[in-house]
């Protein structure tokens, strides 16, 4: 028997999200939006830290690599684009400091996974 809404387990990066959500709480981080999903690209954490709306890039690797590396020029497009969305969406933060972070989730077998943030890890190009 299938219980209906049917949620199938989330995916791996969906789950470093979760767990990316949890260590941004504990940083002090308050939480706005994950995902936030936009026309021209996706958003894996809004967020807000201090006086900065913080648009946060989750890379989740099994292995000991540096997940942050896969966060190249097109992505980072991606991300402003669906930033310059969110912030014409709820015109609140509209006028708020705001900053591109990159969290570095790595998850290897049997093990913790442990966390890198990469605060300021890139700007908008004008």
């Amino acid at each position: 028997m299938t219980l209906w809404p049917f949620r199938p387990k989330p995916s791996f990066g969906r789950r470093a999200e979760i767990l990316g959500c949890r260590f941004l709480r504990r940083q002090g981080y308050l939480l706005l939006a994950s995902p936030f999903r936009a026309s021209r690209g996706e958003i894996d954490i809004v967020a807000r830290d201090g006086e900065f709306l913080v648009f946060v890039e989750v890379k989740a690797r099994r292995r000991d690599t540096h997940p942050e590396d896969a966060v190249g020029h097109g992505k980072q497009r991606r991300i402003v684009a669906a930033a310059l969305e969110f912030r014409r969406e709820h015109p609140r933060y509209s006028r708020c400091p705001y900053r591109f972070d990159i969290l570095a989730v790595r998850v290897p077998e049997g093990r913790a996974p442990s966390f890198m943030l990469y605060q300021d890890a890139f700007r908008a190009r004008r």
